[in-house]
């Protein structure tokens, strides 16, 4: 394992948000699935192509963006039982350490902070790596995925109800899977002729707007665990 550190020769890929998900699932009443994804997210990292080192990854998510296609289920997952979006807008994932697997990322290790709590936390990678554009050979974007199981009490989600039968109506264990598409900071992304470019991201310096007053997730952490 290897502490995360950028050399002179690493990149700055920013993910190109029309081009990547985060998607999650979750038990629902023992028998079915509850499946959605967050529809807003940012998120930066160095790569250096030469020594095949990737560092400081950042990564953040709106919460307010959460879509399980059932405008009312949503809703409930933005009150208090479940996220409280109005005090604790945004999820964040800060890199620490990475471990290769045949010279490729393999797993990335960091903080991750939803709500009002932070644990170290790992998520899997399935590094597919670099692609030229199609159309243009000089441009090229980097495609990976990070996959995890989270649970979902170990931050203070809770709320349940039992069933008839026995057992609880939502599981505690959460799927996530995190499909990236990344493009370099200095180029318009490859695969893409209407990319809609914002702003330059930088690792470590995410800023999701703010809505409702929030305070932005640097601020939004009261526990470390």
């Amino acid at each position: 394992m290897s502490v995360l550190s950028a050399s002179s020769f690493s990149k700055t890929y920013e993910v190109n948000g029309q081009h990547s998900f985060v998607n999650f699932e979750l038990d629902y009443m023992k028998v079915s699935e509850v499946k959605g994804t967050f529809d807003r997210f940012e998120g930066a990292f160095e790569w250096d192509s030469q020594k095949g080192k990737l560092s400081d990854v950042a990564f953040q998510i709106d919460v307010n963006s959460i879509n399980t296609r059932d405008a009312k289920r949503d809703a409930h997952l933005r009150r208090k039982d479940f996220f409280f979006v109005k005090e604790f807008p945004a999820i964040a994932f800060i890199g620490k350490e990475i471990q290769y697997k045949e010279g490729k990322p393999s797993q990335v290790t960091g903080e991750l902070t939803i709500k009002d709590v932070t644990k170290t936390h790992s998520f899997e990678l399935d590094w597919k790596g670099e692609f030229d554009d199609p159309v243009d050979k000089k441009k090229s974007s980097l495609f990976l995925k990070a996959e995890t199981t989270i649970d979902r009490t170990d931050f203070g989600i809770t709320w349940n109800k039992a069933l008839d039968q026995g057992g609880w109506i939502v599981g505690n264990e959460v799927e996530v899977e995190v499909v990236i598409e990344a493009n370099p900071t200095d180029a318009r992304p490859a695969f893409s002729r209407f990319y809609r470019k914002t702003r330059k991201i930088l690792p470590g310096k995410l800023e999701m707007p703010k809505s409702d007053g929030s305070q932005d997730v640097t601020s939004q952490k009261k526990k470390v665990r």
